[in-house]
């Protein structure tokens, strides 16, 4: 059961994963092997903010961990889309993997905030609205953590999926098509290429 727990919410993860690199590739046409990448780091500043205390000793809530954290993360993202915005083809798919490593190189060296190859550990917090995923409690019956915390990245996953296909249906989605089309026709159809693509990473990071 824990197996099974554990998987479901891998899979909750990376269908979040996929909707970014959905809009990244699958609507602007620009190649990103650093999605996954772009995991850890989220992850990384996740836990660093859940660790981190406010004013007064308290932990930072989890709403608000979650917000820098997206925020930090698409930051990272937007500063690697800016570095390669101009490769294409062969060169692209050499930058993305440079990405990468050097990401990874990182979250190695840094040990005071990833804890190097041991991690660290979770967010303190799990209260978002009110509710506590820690230890969900719906009417008198209490989940065990691992299915409240499994609830928790499945509503994630849902609410992400739902931004997404509203994305896809957007006329910012329309200037992603045109990027992925051909970038020189799209800048004569009034679309700024680099912005477009800055916007594509922000979002998907």
């Amino acid at each position: 059961m824990v197996i099974l727990t554990d998987s479901a919410i891998l899979v909750t993860i990376y269908i979040m994963a996929g909707c970014g690199l959905f809009i990244v590739t699958g609507l602007c046409g620009q190649i990103s092997i650093t999605q996954a990448t772009y995991l850890g780091v989220g992850a990384l500043f996740s836990s660093y903010f859940g660790r981190s205390s406010i004013v007064g000793g308290q932990s930072m809530p989890f709403s608000t961990t979650l917000l820098l954290s997206a925020i930090c993360t698409s930051i990272v993202g937007v500063f690697f889309a800016f570095l390669t915005r101009k490769m294409r083809s062969d060169k692209a798919i050499s930058a993305s993997i440079a990405s990468a490593v050097l990401i990874m190189y990182i979250f190695e060296k840094l040990e005071f905030i990833s804890g190097g190859a041991r991690g660290v550990q979770s967010a303190k917090s799990l209260i978002l609205f009110g509710i506590d995923f820690s230890e969900l409690k719906i009417a008198s019956h209490t989940f065990d953590p691992k299915i409240s915390l499994l609830i928790l990245c499945a509503l994630f996953a849902l609410l992400i999926v739902i931004i997404t296909f509203n994305i896809s249906r957007s006329k910012l989605a329309l200037s992603f098509r045109y990027m992925r089309q051909r970038d020189l026709a799209a800048a004569t159809c009034g679309v700024n290429p680099t912005k477009t693509i800055l916007q594509a990473n922000f979002i998907a990071s």
